[in-house]
């Protein structure tokens, strides 16, 4: 059932006459983005996203940010570059022509945008796919994944795609995705509009741009990640008053944190010391071992090491 939020998905692209080509993420885009909601942002203002929270979409449209040249990680880069590939699987499977990187505002709602991977213009099934579009996915995890050409897809990408159509007006969104079965492979999913999730999103993310973006106020429930953090712009002689319950909190979690962990590194020479000169050792809830490793030696500066390394296995007969 979607509910309430993810990582920023879109990609950092732009496309000129020869077709896709990878630029970072800053200066006009970034500028556009802010003005609105789009669909990448949808799944972590509703709480869905493995990657972002509302907090993190708050500041990406609120926030000054370093300018700093932006660091994509390899999936999102591969992603990128594939794109391209993936879209035209999708074309051909469906027999129809596309028209790429189409940008949309919702006619009502000026704070709603939308940027679809690729709209389906003509081809010979144009009159069976009108009013549809691709979004087109990689992944290195099948998991969510379900039965081709059906909308079992990951919930952040049901939400995403159904933002696409409300911004929009389309009545379906396929999804082909690059994944490993084996062998990397093409699928194809599908999503159909859906009037009932779309409300909930429009009413969920309607609010978090009333009372949270242009109220200036951050999500009460959620915190940024680290890297978001980390970006903001800063003034060196601005003092701002912080809350003491905070900071107590802080040092109160950071205090437990030393003394958890202390006592983690006591219980576990424990354990180990009373295998004696023994690298397994048996207990009622299955078997623990303590082998020794032997890590290659990568260059001359880094020679081959031996290390051991603890593993417990709870149920000994598996």
């Amino acid at each position: 059932m979607l509910c309430s939020a993810c990582w920023d998905t879109s990609r950092t692209r732009t496309f000129n006459d020869e077709g896709a080509r990878f630029v970072s993420l800053t200066g006009t885009h970034r500028k556009r983005r802010r003005k609105y909601i789009g669909a990448s942002d949808v799944p972590a203002i509703i709480g869905v996203s493995p990657w972002k929270t509302a907090s993190d979409v708050y500041y990406d449209k609120t926030a000054a940010f370093e300018d700093t040249k932006d660091t994509v990680n390899k999936a999102i880069q591969a992603g990128v570059l594939l794109e391209d590939s993936v879209i035209d699987f999708a074309a051909q499977s469906l027999d129809v022509k596309v028209k790429r990187n189409q940008f949309r505002v919702h006619k009502e709602y000026k704070w709603a945008s939308s940027t679809l991977d690729a709209l389906i213009v003509g081809g010979d099934q144009y009159a069976y796919h009108r009013n549809e579009a691709i979004e087109a996915k990689t992944t290195s995890m099948p998991d969510g994944w379900g039965e081709e050409r059906t909308d079992q897809i990951p919930i952040y990408y049901i939400a995403q795609v159904q933002w696409q159509m409300f911004v929009t007006g389309i009545e379906r969104v396929w999804v082909p995705c690059l994944m490993p079965d084996y062998v990397l492979a093409f699928k194809l999913y599908v999503v159909d509009r859906d009037e009932d999730i779309i409300s909930r999103l429009v009413e969920q993310c309607g609010d978090f741009w009333k009372d949270n973006v242009l109220a200036g106020v951050p999500p009460a429930h959620t915190v940024p990640a680290p890297r978001t953090i980390q970006r903001m712009k800063r003034m060196p002689d601005k003092v701002v008053v912080v809350d003491d319950k905070l900071v107590a909190k802080y040092q109160a979690a950071a205090t437990a944190q030393r003394e958890a962990a202390k006592v983690l590194k006591e219980a576990k020479m424990k354990m180990l010391e009373s295998l004696g000169d023994a690298e397994v050792g048996s207990y009622d809830g299955g078997i623990l071992r303590y082998h020794k490793s032997v890590r290659k030696a990568y260059t001359k500066e880094v020679p081959e090491a031996t290390y051991r390394s603890l593993k417990i296995k709870e149920d000994p007969s598996e």
